[in-house]
């Protein structure tokens, strides 16, 4: 987490210094953007002081210990008296990104099928997914398959960003079910293809970007 204590502080300046400590972040990225963070550590305390909840292990039990550690903060500044002094430019949470229909278009004539875990053939190529380790089952590879088989302009407009277009999916997983994407849904909408599994919206848009001949465009 690139840990400048206060001495470190005191003998190079901030503007000298690219680099960011994280600890200089972590609560703004709590009240700016809404992420936690969760650290396990056991060298540093400068996190006493940002910290909501210290949970300390003792022979493999938790225990609270986080009015111990404000009260060692209180006592015992870690930080040099510049780093809360000089403003620093704000955070920008992440760039939307704006997936193009014609990005997917083209593998939705030639076949799309799962293979195995961790690997979704789109016609002479595949969209490897070993690092997605979240996956568990190959049905729900097949699921995300099959819905990149039915994406099309009016799902990829190139007006919703992925973020947007996967909230959309996960209103229709929980209204309809998985038989949207059995290949005759429009057809049969009672008919259940039966070898789906509902992924996460993570793993969907891990295989989103993974695909080679995407396309996107930034807002």
């Amino acid at each position: 987490f690139m840990v400048r204590d206060a001495r470190m502080q005191a003998l190079i300046r901030r503007e000298d210094e690219p680099i960011t400590p994280f600890v200089e972040r972590v609560r703004e990225l709590h009240d700016s953007l809404g992420i936690s963070s969760v650290l396990v550590m056991g060298g540093s305390g400068d996190y006493f002081d940002e910290s909501d909840t210290v949970i300390a292990m003792r022979e493999f039990l938790p225990s609270d210990v986080t009015s111990d550690a404000k009260r060692i903060a209180a006592a015992s500044a870690s930080a040099a008296p510049e780093a809360s002094d000089r403003p620093r430019a704000a955070l920008r949470g992440p760039t939307d990104r704006v997936p193009i229909a014609t990005g997917l278009d083209g593998p939705r004539e030639i076949k799309i099928a799962a293979r195995g875990i961790d690997r979704i053939q789109l016609g002479r190529e595949s969209i490897e997914l070993r690092a997605v380790e979240q996956l568990v089952d190959e049905s729900q590879t097949r699921a995300i398959a099959a819905w990149i088989a039915r994406a099309d302009g009016s799902t990829l407009d190139g007006v919703r960003s992925l973020s947007e277009i996967l909230d959309a999916l996960e209103r229709s997983f929980d209204e309809r079910g998985l038989d949207l994407l059995g290949p005759f849904y429009s057809r049969h909408p009672d008919q259940h293809p039966g070898n789906f599994a509902r992924p996460r919206r993570f793993e969907i848009a891990a295989a989103v970007n993974r695909m080679r001949g995407l396309k996107m465009r930034q807002h």
